[in-house]
């Protein structure tokens, strides 16, 4: 019997020899080589649901991983192609025409056609999708001519590649025609596009999503096999995942790291930081110009006569804040115009008050109106962003100097967009994305062009003068004279100041020192985003990079 058990085992070594060298055991694999790369993502964001319709912060990650769109913008805000390979538009900018990319497919193998073009922008449409109601008032007709799609406006609009190119994501309609109601849907099938990433889980306790790359992507697959978002509800713990090696690198759309956080990373041997500067305004003090108070131009400009904004740059941006001007517009654009920064003078501050008929007839230090009422502003400011407590006291005591007292409401998102659209404000704590600077015609008019509404636009601004610049920039097509009316746009923010920027800033993205060849792309959010799917490698320990 040993003997018997003795053959047995030989027999069995030798089978298990040979086996391992008919599945290629003779040709060892490098152990990098075998290793999956994974890219491991730190975020504050937050995210319910695996719908891309109706989760803002599967929304965000659908647009960086898994859904393409017709035209990408680079980190110059020039345009580049994705699911359109060319597009076109008449004189008037009237006409846009789309040649679509006849490679691309969906995560099922499906081709992507015109027609699935032309159902997203229906779809979206009919179906009131929040965000998208520009579309039935914007473009008259869709028509498909082989592989062209063919975009009919109602007006002139030059900016249709961000407005309709870049921030529409372009749907399967296989999966689609069959969802009633966008809102209510649930279901693996909805992540479902055809960018460089597949959806593979989320786990909502865990509070993480997995991506895999797309083997077959048309524009070339992405170099790390997968990339996992951990959210984290404690900016402190995110810091310190960081710092230890857990994540690789933050995410959060439209916002650097904040500054009090990243000091304790800076010194990390760990880490890189990388820097750009901000294509938005990272505090910005909106003016109701409806309210009684607010609508007084001498007000508006007191007010912006006594803010100490090398206080507030100072405090927020750890001393890298720098001294803002009133045309809003930061000068990390190409067409900024240079106009003379902001002073602080409570002196003038102070006469503009006494011209607007506010005194302090009763001597307790605050101002009364003519009919000797007490006067109060109240400002909104939203709980959920870093700094917005801090501005909000450095605000207090800058006002409370010229005597003007503040009534402060701090809300979560809904509630304070609540307030902004019912006009129940007198000032209005808000941040200007990179994204919403390019709104409407861009240069931060989609923030204050009365014509427009929602989604935290101030829509403050209805002088049909602005109207007419705006109208103008749509319908311009030629480079010299955008960059023309791009000044004249700074010049209205200054001259009527509907809302002030509190200071300007570098937005800095940290990340794990391990990888090479990521791209900082402030439209679409930070260090996550297609350019660096392009080329985000892993060293070795040699300081090689795995290929």
């Amino acid at each position: 019997m040993i003997k018997q058990g003795c053959f047995f085992l030989i027999s069995l070594t030798i089978l298990l020899a040979l086996a391992c060298l008919v599945s290629g055991c003779q040709g060892r694999e490098d152990p990098i080589q075998a290793k999956e790369l994974v890219f491991r993502i730190g975020s504050p964001m937050t995210l319910r649901r695996i719908n891309p319709l109706a989760d803002y912060g599967y929304s965000t990650l659908a647009m960086l991983m898994t859904h393409d769109t017709l035209v990408r913008f680079d980190q110059n805000l020039s345009p580049v192609p994705q699911l359109a390979s060319a597009w076109s538009t008449n004189e008037n900018a009237t006409v846009w025409t789309f040649t679509l990319t006849d490679n691309a497919k969906w995560h099922d193998g499906v081709p992507v056609t015109p027609d699935d073009i032309a159902f997203t922008f229906r779809y979206l449409a009919e179906t009131h999708v929040s965000g998208y109601s520009w579309i039935d008032q914007l473009i008259s007709d869709i028509d498909i001519n082989g592989q062209e799609i063919v975009f009919h406006l109602t007006k002139p609009y030059s900016r249709f590649l961000s407005q309709a190119g870049y921030i529409v994501r372009i749907l399967p309609q296989h999966v689609w025609e069959n969802v009633k109601d966008p809102k209510k849907a649930e279901g693996e099938s909805l992540t479902m596009g055809c960018g460089p990433f597949i959806f593979e889980s989320f786990d909502p306790h865990a509070n993480q999503v997995h991506f895999k790359k797309n083997p077959d992507y048309y524009l070339g697959a992405p170099l790390v096999d997968k990339v996992v978002y951990a959210f984290y509800k404690n900016q402190d713990v995110l810091t310190m995942a960081l710092a230890n090696g857990e994540v690789d690198a933050f995410y959060k759309y439209a916002s650097g790291y904040p500054p009090g956080k990243a000091t304790r990373l800076k010194n990390q041997p760990n880490l890189t930081i990388a820097q750009a500067a901000s294509l938005g305004v990272p505090a910005a003090l909106g003016f109701n110009p409806h309210a009684e108070l607010t609508k007084d131009l001498r007000i508006r400009q007191a007010i912006s006569l006594a803010i100490n904004y090398n206080r507030i740059g100072q405090s927020l941006a750890m001393g890298e804040g720098r001294l803002p001007g009133p045309g809003f517009v930061p000068p990390s654009f190409p067409a900024y115009a240079d106009i003379p920064a902001f002073e602080t003078n409570l002196t003038k501050s102070k006469a503009l008050l006494a011209e607007a008929g506010l005194a302090d007839a009763d001597g307790d230090g605050f101002l009364e109106n003519s009919q000797g009422d007490p006067v109060s502003l109240k400002l909104i400011s939203r709980s959920d962003l870093f700094g917005d407590e801090q501005v909000t006291k450095l605000l207090m005591h800058d006002l409370n100097k010229v005597g003007l007292k503040l009534e402060i409401m701090s809300a979560d998102l809904s509630t304070w967009m609540a307030k902004l659209n019912g006009d129940d404000y007198h000032l209005v704590l808000f941040r200007a994305t990179p994204w919403g600077m390019l709104m409407g015609a861009g240069y931060g008019t989609g923030y204050f062009d009365s014509r427009t509404k929602g989604s935290g636009r101030l829509s403050s601004m209805d002088d049909p003068s602005f109207h007419a610049l705006c109208d103008e920039i749509l319908a311009t097509t030629d480079p010299d004279r955008l960059k023309i009316l791009y000044g004249q746009v700074q010049e209205h923010y200054a001259d009527n100041l509907p809302a002030l920027a509190l200071f300007w800033a570098d937005n800095i993205y940290p990340y794990s020192s391990d990888w090479e060849g990521l791209v900082i792309n402030q439209i679409e959010g930070g260090l996550a985003n297609r350019l660096t799917w392009k080329s985000l490698r892993k060293k070795s320990i040699s300081g090689e990079i795995t290929p």
